[in-house]
């Protein structure tokens, strides 16, 4: 798959998001939902990086 935009959308970002956390597992269950997900990465994250790429159609 990848990115696969549309002939002629123009260009689309892609954001990875790789965060470096202060325990080994955050305790959340596999139906939990993203903003609980984000509030127990925002709570355990020392150190945090986005990668931005770029692609044209």
């Amino acid at each position: 798959m990848g990115a696969a935009p549309p002939a002629g959308s123009g260009r689309r970002n892609y954001y990875i998001a790789i965060h470096a956390l202060d325990v080994t597992t955050i305790g959340i269950v596999k139906d939990s939902t993203p903003a609980f997900l984000s509030v127990n990465l925002t709570t355990h994250t020392q150190a945090r990086v986005v990668i931005t790429r770029h692609f044209s159609a």
